[in-house]
């Protein structure tokens, strides 16, 4: 069972492990949190046997609204915003450039989906200022480049750790979580393609492939909570992880990426617009173990919202799973009227 409470306390100083849903209000305007109780609610329960995560905030008056707030799920390609905002911190430093050439070699390539991948070795070297982009869309060769630029995950990590962020983790490269989560050992370049990655995996046993994603479902690693990342969302927006100038131009990009299109931006209103990033796991079994959506809406008229949706385990179709999402983004622009 689900249940809301409502209590003048800032999102950080309210545990909520043990809880569903949690709603905390800071004042008498804003969203229609019982609203979101409802249609909200809703939504999680078509997602079961799959688990839904929603951490929604105000910009405007700090209201917050949780479902699974506390609960770990798998940050899958939306990771690619913390390397994404670490890459930046970095280049503001002087220690990365922007106009700078990264070498792919055999082993730098990851799992599909990724153009880089698909493209190698006919095309080798890319700017990092054009790896971004496809980094935020989804592209996982994109991300470990960057990430294995600045240091690699323990760089991201220690990262994180010095914006003192909690509850949200970057552990391994792609190539790495990506062979894990469906039980095959390291990856191989010739597995580049989707068909080739697709046959890889279809070799192995259903037990392996079966057991490899529950590991996966149960690992700490390379997840984060919704209110870690609806905070995370809410440190961006305020310039307070990378500078102003390079927060404006993370957000451009996130306001221009088409990956996810039928997630929370398909939720869309006339009068608002979405920066954002999503990770659309593989499917396998019938199951899809993530699918996520984190981003910042901006309003005409109001300061907007910042919404992090988590789906995992779910055997709906794919196509189910995203309406849901859009659902959820629905809900949380029409809570503020």
């Amino acid at each position: 069972m689900s249940f809301s409470r409502r209590a003048v306390l800032l999102a950080p100083l309210v545990t909520a492990a043990c809880a569903k849903s949690v709603v905390m209000d800071v004042s008498s305007e804003g969203m229609d949190l019982k609203q979101l109780d409802r249609e909200v609610g809703a939504a999680a329960k078509r997602a079961a046997p799959g688990v839904l995560g929603v951490a929604i905030t105000d910009l405007g008056n700090a209201d917050v609204w949780l479902h699974n707030g506390d609960r770990p799920f798998p940050l899958d390609g939306a990771a690619a915003l913390l390397i994404a905002a670490a890459f930046l911190d970095e280049a503001a430093a002087g220690r990365a450039h922007m106009d700078e050439m990264i070498t792919v070699r055999d082993v730098d390539l990851s799992p599909p989906p990724s153009a880089v991948s698909a493209n190698w070795p006919r095309r080798d070297r890319y700017a990092a200022r054009t790896l971004l982009p496809m980094a935020l869309d989804g592209d996982r060769t994109a991300c470990d480049l960057l990430m294995k630029r600045i240091g690699g995950p323990g760089v991201v990590t220690a990262w994180i750790q010095q914006k003192r962020l909690k509850d949200i983790r970057v552990d391994r490269y792609f190539r790495e979580l990506e062979v894990e989560r469906v039980g095959l050992p390291s990856f191989r370049a010739d597995w580049r393609t989707e068909q080739a990655f697709s046959n890889a995996v279809g070799k192995l046993s259903q037990r392996r492939r079966n057991a490899a994603a529950e590991a996966y479902l149960r690992d700490p690693r390379d997840t984060a909570t919704p209110r870690a990342a609806m905070d995370f969302l809410v440190a961006l927006h305020n310039a307070e992880l990378i500078s102003r100038t390079a927060t404006d131009q993370l957000l451009d990009l996130m306001r221009r990426n088409g990956h996810g299109a039928n997630l929370l931006r398909a939720g869309l209103r006339r009068d608002a617009d979405l920066a954002h990033v999503s990770g659309i796991g593989r499917r396998d079994l019938g199951r899809t173990a993530a699918v996520n959506d984190i981003g910042l809406y901006r309003q005409a008229g109001g300061p907007g919202l910042a919404v992090a949706v988590f789906l995992s385990g779910s055997p709906e179709p794919e196509e189910a799973q995203a309406a849901l999402i859009a659902d959820v983004g629905r809900a949380a622009l029409a809570s503020r009227g």
